[in-house]
C-alpha cells in the first residue's frame, strides 16, 4: 500500500511499492521553474538543472556518468514552467547508491564558474534547436502571446541574453531560494524496501536545512485572446487556437480532458475525423490541456500545408461551435472508457506512477488515487459535459497562432474568422 511520509524538514516521501516489479524509479520534484523566476532571470531554473549534472564538491560530471552507468542505472532531468524534475530507474540493489547521488547533487552542487561557461554555449545551442522546430516553436509563440505579462508565457530556457547574463552568484541565490525541502517532493515506486527506504531518505534528505521563503503568493496569468503570425520558411504550417482552460486544481480537469478526448484526443474524435479522414486536410490534429497552480490554457495544435490552413480553420471552428449542443451520451462514454483504460495501464508502469504522484503531490498537495479518478471520470454527467464545453469554446477568447508561410488574403481571412467568432 503506498503511503506519504512528511519530515520535519516539511520534504514528502511518497512511497509506493508494486507486487511483481523487478526494478524501482526515483521522481526527485523541486518547485523550481518559469512561474517563480523574474523577467530578468528567466531561465534560471532550466539552467540550474543543467548545472546540476556538472558536479558536487565531492564528485566530478564525470564522476557522476560513471557512478550511474557502472550500476546499470538511468538518470535525467526535465524543467517544466512549475517544477523541475531529476528522475532515476535503477534496479532495486542500487537504489541506495542513486538516493544518496540525487541527495548529493541537490544539497552540494558545485555551481563552477567554467562549469556555467560551457553550459551556457549548450543552452543556446538547446535554444536554436527547439527555434528549428516548428511544433514546439508554434507552442512558444502561443504562449507568450496569451501570457504576455506572466512569466508561464515565456521560454524554458530562457533568452539567450538572460542565459548569458547568468552568474553563479545568481544561481546560488535562486537554488537556496527554491530548493528547500518543504518545496520538494520525493516519490518511489517500484519494488523496494519500504522500511530501509524511509530510513535512508530520512539519512540522505530529513536533515537537509529548510530555507527559502517557504508558503508565497501566486500571481494568476491573465488570457489574453488574439491573432498572431509569424513567418518561417517551413514546409509545414502550425496553427494553434487557444482559449482559456481551468487550473490543476479545479475539479472541471475531468470534463477538460473527456472533452478533448472527444474533440481532437483520439481517433475516432470529431477532429481527427473530419479534419484528416474525411477531408484530408491536416497531417496532425490534436486537442491539448496545460493545467498550471492557478490557471490554464486549451486548446487545438495542427500541422498543415499553407494550401488547406484557411478550410481546416474554418472546419475547426464550425466543429467548435456546434459540439456542446451536439455531444452525445455515446461519445462521452467512450472518453470515459479511454480516461479509465489509460489510468489502470499506467499503474503498469514503476515511471508513470512515480511521476504522477510527484507533480501532483508538488503543485496541489493531493495525491488523488487512481480509482478515485477514475471513479470521477465516470461521474461527469452529459449535462456538465455541455456546459463546460459552452464556457470552454467562447469564441470571445480565442487566440489564433499562425506560424509558418501565409499570404496577406488567408492572415486577414483567418483573422476574420476568429474575431468574427
Amino acid at each position: 500500500m503506498s503511503q506519504t511520509i512528511e519530515f520535519a524538514n516539511g520534504l514528502r516521501l511518497h512511497l509506493d511499492p508494486m507486487p511483481g516489479a523487478l526494478s524501482c524509479a526515483v521522481n526527485l520534484c523541486v518547485l523550481s521553474g518559469l512561474r517563480f523566476e523574474s523577467p530578468a532571470q528567466a531561465g534560471v531554473s532550466h539552467m540550474l538543472e543543467h548545472m546540476l549534472f556538472k558536479g558536487t564538491h565531492t564528485r566530478s560530471a564525470r564522476d557522476i556518468a560513471e557512478l550511474t552507468d557502472d550500476r546499470g542505472a538511468a538518470m535525467n532531468a526535465y524543467t517544466c514552467k512549475e517544477y523541475t524534475c531529476l528522475y532515476v530507474r535503477s534496479l532495486p540493489e542500487h537504489l541506495h547508491d542513486m538516493l544518496a547521488l540525487l541527495a548529493d547533487m541537490t544539497q552540494n552542487c558545485r555551481l563552477d564558474e567554467a562549469d556555467l561557461t560551457l553550459e551556457k554555449g549548450v543552452v543556446a545551442e538547446e535554444i536554436a534547436m527547439y527555434e528549428d522546430l516548428p511544433e514546439d516553436f508554434a507552442f512558444d509563440i502561443a504562449h507568450d502571446m496569451v501570457w504576455p505579462a506572466h512569466m508561464l508565457g515565456k521560454n524554458i530556457l530562457g533568452t539567450r541574453e538572460t542565459v548569458k547574463n547568468m552568474t553563479t552568484a545568481d544561481l546560488r541565490a535562486y537554488m537556496n531560494a527554491r530548493y528547500n525541502p518543504a518545496q520538494m517532493v520525493l516519490s518511489i515506486a517500484g519494488k523496494f524496501d519500504e522500511i530501509a527506504v524511509q530510513a535512508w531518505a530520512g539519512e540522505l534528505f530529513g536533515s537537509m536545512q529548510a530555507r527559502g521563503e517557504g508558503s508565497e503568493i501566486i500571481t494568476v496569468a491573465k488570457f489574453v485572446p488574439g491573432v498572431r503570425f509569424t513567418p518561417k520558411n517551413v514546409e509545414q504550417n502550425q496553427i494553434i487556437l487557444a482559449f482559456p482552460g481551468c487550473s490543476g486544481r479545479d475539479s472541471k480537469r475531468y470534463q477538460a480532458a473527456l472533452v478533448s478526448t472527444m474533440l481532437g484526443g483520439s481517433t475516432s474524435s470529431r477532429l481527427f475525423q473530419r479534419l484528416r479522414e474525411e477531408l484530408g486536410l491536416v497531417y496532425s490534429v490534436d486537442f491539448f490541456n496545460a493545467h498550471h497552480m492557478a490557471e490554464g490554457m486549451s486548446g487545438i495544435s495542427l500541422g498543415l500545408s499553407q494550401k488547406t490552413q484557411v478550410k481546416a480553420l474554418d472546419e475547426v471552428l464550425r466543429i467548435l461551435r456546434e459540439f456542446p449542443a451536439t455531444v452525445t451520451a455515446q461519445e462521452l462514454k467512450r472518453a470515459q472508457e479511454q480516461a479509465a483504460a489509460g489510468l489502470v495501464m499506467s499503474q503498469e508502469s514503476a515511471a508513470a506512477r512515480a511521476s504522477r504522484v510527484a507533480g501532483s503531490e508538488l503543485l496541489y498537495r493531493d495525491n488523488v488515487p487512481v480509482e478515485q479518478s477514475i471513479a470521477a471520470y465516470r461521474a461527469v454527467t452529459l449535462e456538465q459535459v455541455q456546459t463546460y464545453a459552452a464556457q470552454l469554446l467562447n469564441p470571445a477568447k480565442f487566440a489564433l497562432c499562425v506560424l509558418g508561410k501565409c499570404s496577406k488574403k488567408a492572415e486577414k481571412t483567418m483573422t476574420e474568422m476568429v474575431s468574427g467568432g
